[in-house]
């Protein structure tokens, strides 16, 4: 029937016509073709995507979603709001307010406007005033009720997992509710978990005590009789599928929790780095690193550490991954 499938994409033949593409849909890890009818054409690259797998975001009042594909919808918004100004020059002009107006003082006052073009010109800003573009003020904001008592039961949860003083760190709780089933996580070609040997006790020579003057006693776990030399780090990897002979840009992500919570597992995460996945459309590495107290510091950085170098030596090999193309980050304390 002309219909031929691949890893991350399906190339349709229509009646002889140029090959339409459109993005695959997983149900329980298992490929499908996607059958619905290619009535549309996205509006920035032109080429034909059945409705399934056009933009779902739309503007208040709109009735219907833009005709726009995934892919494009960011340049879709930029060419909305800013119609006359191109990327890289409306770039320049948030780059520019960054520096004056987020990083460091101003006066309002200092603005002028242009009357030619009627524009807001910013000027530089002033040193002489202590309040930035981010100055908190005494203004008390209105909280919704909705957010108080979800504040309330987050703060018995932890008091539950024994999170005060004299209590007993217990994550059951606390784990049952991350992996719960959640709704909207995007399909992926494959999600895989691999072990990586790393040293149960990262060696601290090189890191300068002195210079900061601390005491590595106070901070440095004191070694166990009976400890193990090394210890099996878990990653998951999520991978978005390639072309034979194809690399693909990676993202080394760490999750959030305090250093005390949180794994790889939690649903939230996978429709993070599912997410993620698809847009980059590459491959995702989420660390499952040691946690506190049961792992002091410098445990948790120097696992993250190991996945890099993990990563960029053997991830060509292993992932299909380009050392060249690789990214780092994380939510909260994996940030």
């Amino acid at each position: 029937d002309g219909n031929t499938e691949s890893e991350g994409s399906v190339n349709i033949s229509n009646g002889g016509e140029s090959d339409i593409t459109c993005h695959t849909k997983r149900k329980r890890l298992r490929w499908k073709k996607c059958v619905r009818t290619f009535e549309q054409k996205c509006l920035i690259c032109e080429k034909d995507y059945c409705t399934k797998c056009l933009s779902k975001y739309r503007f208040p009042g709109d009735r219907k979603p833009p005709t726009v594909c995934k892919s494009c919808f960011p340049e879709y918004l930029h060419r909305i709001l800013f119609p006359d100004r191109s990327y890289d020059e409306q770039r320049e002009v948030v780059m520019v307010y960054l520096k004056q107006f987020v990083f460091s003082p101003h006066s309002e006052d200092e603005n002028s406007t242009d009357e030619s073009s009627g524009e807001l010109v910013l000027s530089k800003p002033s040193t002489e005033s202590k309040e930035g573009f981010l100055a908190t003020h005494d203004v008390k904001p209105k909280i919704p009720m909705a957010s108080k008592v979800l504040d309330k039961v987050a703060m018995g949860v932890l008091r539950m997992s024994g999170m005060h003083d004299g209590g007993v760190l217990n994550r059951s709780y606390v784990n049952r509710a991350s992996r719960r089933k959640i709704k909207f996580i995007e399909a992926v070609s494959d999600i895989q978990k691999y072990t990586i040997t790393v040293p149960y006790r990262y060696p601290t020579d090189d890191y300068e005590f002195e210079k900061y003057n601390l005491d590595p006693k106070e901070i440095l776990e004191p070694p166990q009789e009976g400890e193990p030399e090394t210890f099996d780090l878990v990653v998951k990897v999520f991978h978005y599928g390639k072309q034979e002979g194809e690399l693909l840009p990676v993202v080394i992500w760490m999750h959030g929790g305090g250093f005390v919570m949180g794994d790889v597992d939690d649903s939230v995460q996978n429709r993070t780095m599912s997410r993620f996945c698809n847009c980059i459309k590459g491959v995702v590495v989420n660390v499952n690193y040691r946690l506190a107290p049961e792992f002091r510091w410098p445990t948790q950085p120097e696992d993250a550490y190991s996945v890099l170098k993990w990563v960029h030596d053997k991830g060509e090999e292993i992932l299909g991954i380009d050392p060249k193309l690789i990214s780092i980050g994380g939510d909260s304390a994996g940030g």
